[in-house]
Order: structure tokens, then sequence, then C-alpha cells
């Protein structure tokens, strides 16, 4: 007997009947998370949302997340499926307030100023994921950094 294709797994456990503008719900097996599993050829489980979006869409670029604009796990349409870096999913899941942890409801830096799209500065990768700086406290740190480096420079000359 030959092996189903992803598609051929796939579509049997997507519940399409909200529509082209609702989600798709995946019906068979989720992980903890909510996110639906779908098994491929190699024997290993995969998301079933990002399975959708290589159907729909194209290849996922290494390293980028699947995200849901719906913010439904269990979503499969690709209409809700975008991609990005795990820093624009971090963004995005902060700034619509599902963050947990030090995030959850932290509006404001350490000297009160506001975290807007304009004041919030990510880390990169390289460092805590998810990590946010207050932009104008940033700016501070680094000019005072300087103006101290100048000091030590003429004191030692």
């Amino acid at each position: 007997m030959p092996r189903k294709s992803i598609e051929e797994k796939f579509w049997p456990k997507v519940d399409t009947s909200g529509g082209l503008d609702a989600c798709w719900l995946w019906t068979a097996a989720t992980a903890g998370s909510g996110y639906g599993n779908v098994g491929n050829h190699n024997g290993r489980t995969v998301y079933a949302h990002r399975v959708s979006y290589e159907l729909h869409v194209g290849a996922i670029p290494a390293g980028h997340f699947v995200m849901h604009s719906c913010d439904n796990p269990p979503c499969v349409n690709p209409a809700h499926l975008s991609v990005g870096l795990p820093k624009d999913n971090t963004r995005d899941m902060v700034n619509k307030g599902r963050s947990f942890g030090r995030l959850r409801g932290v509006t404001h830096c350490k000297r009160g100023h506001e975290f807007t799209p304009e004041n919030t500065l990510w880390k990169p990768r390289t460092t805590r994921k998810g990590q946010r700086l207050c932009r104008t406290c940033n700016v501070e740190y680094h000019r005072e950094y300087q103006q101290a480096k100048k000091r030590r420079r003429s004191v030692a000359a």
C-alpha cells in the first residue's frame, strides 16, 4: 500500500465549515499548547499550521515561526498565518497581551517610560529571547557610558 502524502493526511483533519474567512480548525491530535500535530514521512510529528503554510504559501525560512493573526492555535487557515522571526512572534504576543511571566502586564520601563512601538527596542536572538528594552533608557545609558569612557581617558592621559 503506498504511503499517503502529507496533503492526503492533512485535509481530512481540517474543519473548513466556517468559510474562507473563519478559522479552519484542526480536528485531530494536538500538542499540549493546542497546536495541531500531523505525522510526516520521516516519522516525525510537525505542527499542522506549519504544514498548512507550506502547502498554501511556500517554504518556511530556517529559524522562522509561523504566527497566527487570529491567536487560535488549532487554526490552519493560511489567511490567518504569516512568517516571522522569534522576536516578531514575541512582539506580537506582548502587544496582544498574551505574554506570560515577567512581560505580562508590563506597560512601562522601570524608569516610567511607556513601552510604545516607537519606544521599544527588541534585543536580537543572540541574547535572551523576548527581551525588550526602553529606547529612551537605552539612549541615556549609552550616552552616560560614552561620557564615562571619555572621563577615564582624560584621567589616564
